[in-house]
């Protein structure tokens, strides 16, 4: 049973990474969802209230946000990996939204490189 467990566990972590987060409330916005974060390192604050099934991929922060009728966020951020041989990171690109802005892995295929998207979003 253990060994299942685990076998479960490290296939939603391969999978990508998502959270639920209980929308902050905002007394001018009651019925929505309601989105601050700041951003590292600049400490620009996002502050935005968002619309039941509303969608939002902030530049800067390389996350999905997605307001539920509960008043809660499913939030999607990049997957973790282990970089196999052969392969480096390219780093995250802040400019892009969600999903263009995660980590991609650069790797050698024989004597070719190719550029693979690791991102993978888990449907909530």
């Amino acid at each position: 049973m253990k060994v299942l467990i685990l076998v479960v566990l490290t296939v939603a972590l391969v999978n990508g990474q998502a959270f639920i987060s209980r929308s902050g409330f905002n007394p001018d916005y009651p019925n929505q969802c309601y989105f601050k974060e700041s951003i590292y390192p600049s400490g620009k604050l996002i502050d935005k209230a968002m619309n039941y099934d509303e969608v939002f991929r902030p530049i800067g922060l390389c996350i999905k946000a997605k307001c539920r009728s509960d008043r809660v966020l499913d939030l999607n951020y990049c997957q973790r990996y282990n970089v196999p041989d052969g392969c480096e990171v390219i780093r995250q690109d802040l400019t892009k939204e969600y999903p263009e802005c995660c980590e991609k892995l650069k790797c050698r295929d024989g004597k070719n490189m190719i550029i693979r998207d690791i991102t993978t979003e888990i449907v909530q």
